[in-house]
């Protein structure tokens, strides 16, 4: 059910598994999900830390360790095992009692706000009454039972990790929309490299397609198909490289893809305006694009790496179009905030001409610069600086010269796809071992059609020779 929220996020693995969501109150549809949500956690016991109902947790830490049994029949079981879980928490965490029992009633009172709020909207949108000072709800006629999508099942499997089901759940449904649908073909091939499952001919050919000139292969799809899967197989016993991976050589996975750039934006040092800036913006998924991170939508994950563009092999030069420039930051001051600390440039302030900001003051340039008034300072962005030695002083104030590491974009040129060449291969083995099987040469060694015929003639005359 939840899954089928605008926002669902799981955190933790059984029995510390919580379920966030967060509704669209623009969407009716939404709310009616969110009253279904409340419908069934309203008859839910409270969470459990590690095993243990957080209320016993509470009790216990509330008397220094020990279990304060209590009439209610559902809270006076399990005492040791709760003291026994208090004392691992303790132990894990190195808090005291007091400490535990105040973070725990802070879970509490969250999931009772929570609740309340919650409680409040869908009173406010007429799903639900309340009787008796709110101890007593009754649901009304607008609350609608939902039915999740074959999607939303096969995001729920995602999202605990039960990919061998969520695939064959994927396959069963969609079979159908991986041949000739990018989406569908991307994402089921993303799913396997995330399962770690071996790709087959119906992925391959999804990948790469089939030839509708190829009179062989299309004359004998089925066996071709059978071919394919065997020459992974053989791949696989030879410890030769399959497509699965290359995927997992070359196509990281989303919680790699959110750790790089929290890497890149985290660990990128600012120089500007005079000062020392860091960026801690929070990463989501909805800062990844089809353009810059070779990231695409699909139906099952909001977002996620496209596993065939990410095995894509690039040569892209070193730019030196921002060498020589001239900055404020002397050598010290970058050595001392970004490479002692191992860190790397996000941009830094560089000399420009003030009448015209749009362009860089290149080497000698700056020996035409006699006071500070006569140029501005804007920040160009890099991976690293190179200082060169040089110096420059406009009144009394040094200025160096450095070379900004970065990469040249516009000259980068594609050498291939180490995923598309190695499917070519086994497509080229499988259609070779396909011909040898009816008798026909192999690919390049000759002509199918007089093959064929010959094959023909000497089927009818058994007896004749050549």
């Amino acid at each position: 059910m939840s899954a089928l929220a605008s926002s669902h996020v799981i955190e933790g693995e059984g029995v510390n598994q919580w379920h966030k969501v967060e509704i669209d109150e623009s969407d009716s549809e939404q709310i009616n999900i969110a009253a279904n949500i409340y419908q069934i956690t309203w008859n839910c016991r409270y969470p459990k830390v590690q095993g243990a109902d957080i209320h016993r947790l509470l009790n216990c830490a509330k008397n220094n360790g020990t279990y304060k049994r209590t009439t209610n029949y559902i809270y006076a079981a399990s005492g040791k095992k709760v003291e026994k879980t208090l004392k691992k928490i303790v132990s894990e965490t190195g808090k005291s009692y007091g400490q535990i029992a105040d973070e725990i009633e802070k879970i509490i009172d969250e999931i009772n706000e929570g609740m309340l709020h919650v409680k409040t909207k869908l009173e406010k949108a007429g799903f639900i009454e309340s009787k008796y000072d709110g101890t007593v709800i009754s649901y009304t006629d607008k609350l609608r039972p939902v039915t999740p999508s074959e999607f939303t099942r096969i995001k729920e499997l995602v999202q605990r990790r039960n990919y061998n089901q969520a695939i064959s759940s994927y396959c069963q449904h969609f079979k159908d929309k991986v041949i000739g649908n990018d989406v569908f073909a991307n994402e089921l091939i993303f799913l396997k490299r995330e399962a770690k499952a071996q790709l087959n001919a119906l992925e391959i050919v999804a990948i790469y397609g089939l030839n509708p000139d190829n009179k062989v292969v299309s004359r004998y799809k089925k066996e071709f198909l059978n071919f394919i899967n065997k020459q992974i197989k053989v791949r696989e016993s030879k410890k030769l490289p399959t497509p699965l991976d290359i995927l997992i050589e070359q196509v990281p996975t989303i919680e790699q893809i959110i750790e790089e750039r929290k890497n890149n934006w985290h660990n990128s040092v600012y120089f500007s305006d005079g000062k020392i800036h860091r960026d801690n913006t929070p990463v989501s998924l909805d800062n990844f694009s089809i353009e810059y991170d070779k990231c695409i939508k699909g139906n099952i994950y909001k977002v996620f790496p496209d596993p065939i563009r990410r095995c894509e092999v690039w040569d892209i030069p070193e730019s030196k179009k921002y060498w020589s420039l001239w900055t404020p930051i002397n050598p010290i001051t970058f050595k001392k905030n970004v490479t002692d600390r191992n860190l790397h440039l996000g941009h830094i302030d560089c000399v420009h001409p003030k009448e015209k900001s749009y362009r860089l003051i290149y080497g000698d340039e700056i020996l035409s610069i006699k006071r500070n008034s006569d140029f501005t300072l804007s920040p160009v962005g890099g991976s690293n600086v190179v200082y060169t030695g040089n110096e420059y002083k406009i009144e009394l104030k040094k200025y160096y010269e450095i070379n900004v590491i970065r990469n040249d974009v516009d000259k980068a040129k594609k050498i291939g796809n180490v995923l598309i060449e190695l499917i070519k291969e086994i497509l080229r083995d499988a259609e070779n071992e396909l011909r040898e099987r009816h008798g026909l040469p192999r690919i390049g060694e000759g002509w199918v059609v007089e093959m064929e015929m010959y094959n023909i003639i000497k089927k009818r005359y058994p007896d004749a020779s050549r």
